[in-house]
């Protein structure tokens, strides 16, 4: 006689057990593999907003990020001290509202002019104070001198661009009927139209449509069936480290040729910029238009006037590192 035989209650849970463990990884791989099957192909317009419910709390660290712009930012040792001298080592918080809308920006209930900021990460002003950032300042200034109950919403989102923005008017701000909406960008537009020369393209982090598998080409998508969800995740890891120790939008172009073309570049700008103010008027909307000053100083580097209308470059792995990059920036940012 075995054991199982001699104790056939124990024999039976555990076979009871090895027939649902099975079952489970039998049902696992069939959901994972419908689940790709079922969105390989399904594409989304990327909405680049502020989870909601968001309570982030970053501790800027002075010799952290002197580390890195000495590893990546400016050549420049003046600028390197002006950017040192206005960090202030200390913890600074980010929440957001069940919208995604930086707090504090719904002050009153039934406000008399609702504003709204977009832009960038100088829109958003994350390592500032709340009650520093300029989108509340501005709501809370203009209710001191109006009079009237004023909400501000801060809808900033590091690295967004004009199209970007566009996007979160469309899908996500109209909805709130607002007054005003006030509009800062240029850096961001150019970190994606100068090395890729339009705003649609395949960035990881920027393209404005992406994938399922965000992050993933659609010819590696097809050799991930057994564990989709997993190899995004492992590849997205991978691309996070990447633009965690090389902060620019092309990092994956380092090393390889681009083609820019001046008059593309201002033209595409121009033309976001007008989309920008004629959805605002057609749903009886203020725009306002900020300039966004560039942070690199012009009497630091050889400054030039002009650049050819179209040229081949070599895209630099650290862009803010590169001189002649530096010019051109500085260059469109002022035909900005």
């Amino acid at each position: 006689m075995n054991r199982f035989e001699k104790h056939p209650f124990k024999a039976k849970i555990i076979l009871t057990l090895i027939v649902i463990f099975f079952a489970f990884i039998i049902l696992f791989f069939t959901e994972m593999t419908i689940g790709y099957f079922s969105y390989k192909n399904k594409r989304f317009i990327r909405l680049r907003e502020n989870p909601p419910y968001m309570d982030l709390k970053t501790y800027l660290d002075k010799n952290r990020i002197k580390r890195k712009i000495n590893k990546y930012l400016y050549n420049n040792d003046k600028i390197k001290k002006e950017k040192l001298e206005n960090i202030r080592p200390k913890k600074y918080r980010i929440r957001t509202d069940e919208n995604g809308f930086i707090k504090p920006g719904k002050i009153h209930n039934n406000a008399d002019l609702n504003i709204f900021f977009v832009g960038g990460s100088t829109t958003q002003c994350g390592i500032v104070d709340e009650k520093n950032r300029f989108p509340y300042l501005a709501g809370h200034i203009l209710e001191k001198k109006t009079g009237l109950k004023i909400n501000s919403f801060n809808s900033g989102v590091p690295g967004n661009n004009s199209f970007h923005t566009i996007d979160i008017l469309l899908n996500k701000i109209l909805a709130y009927k607002p007054q005003i909406v006030v509009f800062m960008h240029n850096a961001n537009d150019l970190d994606i139209l100068i090395p890729y020369g339009t705003y649609w393209n395949n960035n990881p982090y920027k393209s404005l449509i992406t994938y399922f598998n965000d992050g993933i080409s659609k010819e590696k998508e097809n050799n991930n069936i057994i564990f989709p969800v997993l190899c995004e995740r492992t590849h997205n890891t991978y691309l996070k480290l990447l633009k965690y120790w090389n902060p620019s939008s092309s990092f994956e172009l380092a090393g390889k040729k681009i083609f820019i073309n001046k008059n593309n570049i201002i033209s595409q700008y121009k033309k976001t910029l007008k989309t920008f103010v004629c959805i605002c008027k057609i749903w009886d909307i203020e725009p306002v238009l900020m300039t966004q000053k560039t942070s690199l100083e012009w009497d630091s580097i050889n400054m030039i006037t002009e650049i050819p209308d179209s040229f081949e470059y070599i895209m630099p792995k650290y862009p803010l590192r590169d001189s002649a990059m530096i010019n051109i920036i500085c260059f469109f940012s002022y035909h900005f």
